[in-house]
């Protein structure tokens, strides 16, 4: 391999090694923005159906929720939404209807815990977060939940599962892999014609340099080295060419 190649070759891996580190910071940083978005927005979700809710009891409209649930499911990218009732609340105002019973043991464990839960569910032909937020007893909330809740601060009076699609987020990130990809085979490209270009007349003086020294061991003094270059590189041919002179004479 040429000094040439080996060059060019090395700088084309730096340059790839280099998009290959930029592309999995990319991703890493797409893949938790898009579940950290989604999880901002349950919170926000959670908290206007809980909201909601609190208005529809405190005006005597329970009977119209399904109509408000259903207008908050049709935010963009959820999938589904449900609310849970707690116990207290099952013993309070009697049991629940079948929609609003615990859909799994997800459901189960944070009316059990009150702690929320986060699960990303990925497979190659989709992608999901489902999020469960607890409704806990506050002091601080406007009307207080215990003003009407039989229950004390702290208790879990129910729960809100959502389930989001994320799956624009995981195309949008291979859209932006395949934008660096491409932009680094162009730059790959346009690195190498230029540095081409710009290393060729050097390594051409380089290798006459090498030719005039391999006849010079052999006592042929009379091999020149020829460049085209003006600058330091042309001094160096220019003294190397006068002292072979001197030697041959």
């Amino acid at each position: 391999m040429t000094i040439k190649n080996k060059i060019l070759s090395r700088m084309g891996l730096m340059i790839l090694l280099v998009a290959m580190a930029t592309i999995v910071i990319v991703t890493f940083h797409f893949r938790n923005y898009g579940i950290q978005a989604a999880k901002d927005k349950a919170a926000i979700i959670s908290n206007l159906v809980k909201d909601g809710l609190t208005s529809h009891m405190v005006n005597g409209t329970m009977d119209k929720r399904d109509m408000f649930l259903a207008n908050i499911s049709h935010v963009k990218d959820i999938q589904n939404l449900w609310v849970v009732r707690g116990d207290l609340v099952n013993k309070q105002y009697g049991p629940p209807r079948s929609d609003e019973l615990p859909r799994d043991a997800i459901d189960r464990k944070v009316l059990a815990t009150g702690q929320k839960i986060v699960v990303l569910n990925e497979t190659m032909d989709s992608a999901t977060l489902r999020v469960t937020i607890p409704y806990v007893a506050s002091a601080n909330e406007v009307p207080k939940c215990i003003s009407c809740h039989e229950a004390n601060i702290g208790d879990t009076l129910g729960a809100i599962s959502m389930e989001f699609d994320i799956m624009s987020i995981r195309t949008q990130g291979i859209r932006t892999i395949i934008y660096i990809l491409l932009t680094t085979m162009v730059t790959l490209a346009i690195i190498i014609i230029l540095t081409n270009r710009l290393l060729n007349p050097y390594l051409e003086l380089f290798e006459s340099l090498l030719e005039s020294i391999k006849n010079a061991t052999k006592g042929n003094f009379t091999f020149n080295v020829q460049t085209h270059l003006k600058d330091e590189a042309g001094d160096v041919a220019h003294w190397f060419n006068s002292l072979l002179g001197k030697l041959h004479d």
